[in-house]
């Protein structure tokens, strides 16, 4: 047999490998959102009746600083994933060992960084002012914010573990990992409850599950896999050099990404006042049940297109890409529609006849962004995964100027529907059209552009 004639049967094998692993990504996917989801509904009740609308508002905008900070690691995690995943599909283990090695320093040097600034500057920050908060004391916010930020600071380094899993293609571990955080954060908060804890409990409930879970998964890995186990003599300055220009470009992603989806509470906050962050809350984490299930099944095909471009594999991008487009549009779409139809009736049942009133134009547009997901998450993970990163910056960028702009002028006009109608309409001009346009143009190409 020729070695033309090998080459469909070694691209087949590894087709059907990958799309294994998806398949059991996906369903611990499923199982982590699944849980996630139940905890939600069990918690988010319990905890508005104990904390009240106004501490309720000030636990969703300090816990929502994760998402605000995902880029204090410098994007040196979603750097990890690229490179280590083309390292693997080459069969470059000495250089995998030196992307894991390399990575974990400069994300350990990120955390102690990260507490020396906080220590310094914290003293000096009016936290109830800058959270746009009144009516809760100070000492109590402040601590609730120390809390979260020693927790935040932990889980740093803790999260390499979880992005050599995506890069192995190994999402179902991950999902596991994950998912045991998700019932450390549902047990802690229950406790929490139960026992009437003070507000700064309850942020460390929260946060600190997952960060609990981030490092048994680290501690579990390191054991499992020696051959990847951080040692200083397997730092390479070659490596550090290409996880720093790939994380650069990432933490620019992060940050306006973060910018563009995680402002919406505060800019509620400061120009309705902090109980209008609990409705816009109610109905962001409703909708947040089909968007977060597309983006976390599609998460496996980062690595998984990484793999297939590496090795020349396009048609099975193609088609790939195209099903995920299917799929998440099978998810978003029927769910959109339930969650505008009967959001209100659901949030009543969830929270209680009268706790919150849900505008049906915030609905209409919770759910126009919802469905924008389907075709926004493939199109990020087949952009990932082809190591196009400057282009997806740009028009983040661009997005995240837009969407505040936006946010702002239609908050004024609208009240809480405001941003999230900036976010769909930024989102869908300055991103999901031209991320399309530049697909498209890539596929009629004859060989996937250069990492860029």
């Amino acid at each position: 047999m020729t070695p033309d004639e090998e080459t469909p049967a070694v691209d087949d094998a590894h087709g059907r490998q990958r799309w294994r692993r998806i398949w059991h990504a996906a369903f611990g996917a499923a199982t982590f959102r699944a849980v996630s989801v139940a905890g939600t509904f069990v918690t988010v009740p319990l905890v508005l009746g104990e904390l009240g609308d106004l501490r309720f508002g000030v636990l969703v905008l300090i816990t929502q600083l994760a998402m605000l900070l995902v880029f204090s690691d410098f994007g040196l995690g979603n750097g990890l994933v690229s490179t280590l995943a083309r390292a693997i599909a080459v069969g470059d283990r000495s250089e995998a060992r030196g992307l894991v090695s390399s990575t974990w320093f400069l994300l350990l040097a990120v955390m102690a960084t990260g507490g020396a600034l906080f220590g310094l500057l914290s003293p000096f920050v009016d936290w109830p002012r800058l959270l746009g908060v009144d009516g809760v004391g100070d000492r109590e916010v402040t601590s609730s914010v120390v809390v979260f930020a020693v927790l935040f600071l932990v889980g740093v380094p803790a999260s390499v573990a979880q992005k050599i899993h995506l890069a192995r293609q190994e999402g179902w571990q991950a999902n596991a990992w994950q998912t045991l955080g998700a019932v450390l954060t549902i047990g802690a908060t229950v406790l929490c409850v139960v026992t009437s804890a003070s507000l700064p409990w309850f942020v460390a409930a929260a946060a600190g599950g997952s960060v609990v879970a981030a490092v048994l998964n680290c501690v579990w890995l390191f054991l499992r896999r020696p051959e990847l186990r951080p040692r200083r003599r397997d730092v390479r300055p070659q490596a550090v050099r290409l996880i720093l220009r790939s994380g650069v470009l990432f933490l620019v992603l992060g940050v306006a990404g973060s910018v563009a989806y995680q402002t919406d509470a505060l800019v509620i906050s400061h120009l309705l006042g902090v109980d209008e962050v609990t409705t816009y809350n109610i109905a962001f984490r409703m909708f947040m049940i089909p968007a977060l299930t597309v983006s976390f099944l599609v998460a496996p095909l980062w690595p998984a297109f990484t793999d297939a471009l590496a090795r020349d594999d396009e048609a099975w991008a193609r088609r790939t890409f195209r099903r995920a487009i299917v799929l998440g549009a099978a998810v978003t779409v029927p769910g959109s529609l339930v969650l505008v139809l009967a959001g209100q009736p659901l949030a009543d049942l969830w929270v209680g006849d009268g706790q919150v009133r849900l505008p049906l134009l915030l609905l209409l547009c919770f759910g126009a962004w919802t469905a924008l997901t389907a075709v926004q998450a493939p199109l990020a993970m087949l952009l990932n995964g082809a190591q196009v990163i400057r282009f997806q910056v740009v028009c983040a960028t661009a997005m995240a100027i837009a969407n505040i702009g936006l946010s702002i002028a239609f908050t004024k006009w609208l009240g809480v529907t405001g941003p999230v109608l900036g976010t769909v309409v930024a989102q869908t001009v300055f991103s999901t059209l031209p991320s399309l346009v530049y697909v498209s143009r890539m596929w009629r190409k004859p060989e996937v552009e250069a990492p860029a």
